[in-house]
């Protein structure tokens, strides 16, 4: 699996803009229940079918920085990057066919 946690915004960047993969990056929150029992299950199932997809999983409640930076306003949210740059945002009761129909649309 393709996946990696990211604990700054310094280490996020880094990560952003050296992957010559797009980057499915998932902000979450420990304490919300539907990221931990309905999302998280999603995304490592996803991560296993799109090796061609790197995934950053990025904890909102120790990541004020990006938290702003991205104007997050809810959790689960996902940001789509490629070549350095955010191309797509879904947030809230995401589910596994969107997720899929947004990662194929740009492999």
């Amino acid at each position: 699996m393709n996946m990696s946690t990211i604990c700054g915004q310094t280490e996020f960047d880094r990560e952003i803009q050296s992957s010559d993969l797009p980057i499915l990056v998932y902000f979450w929150n420990p304490l919300c229940e539907h990221c931990v029992r309905v999302i998280d299950p999603i995304i490592c199932d996803i991560a296993e079918e799109c090796p061609n997809i790197m995934f950053l999983r990025v904890d909102g409640r120790t990541s004020d920085d990006l938290v702003d930076r991205f104007i997050l306003l809810s959790f689960p949210t996902f940001i789509l990057f490629s070549g350095g740059a955010d191309i797509a945002y879904l947030d809230g009761d995401v589910t596994e066919k969107r997720l899929l129909a947004l990662l194929r649309s740009y492999r």
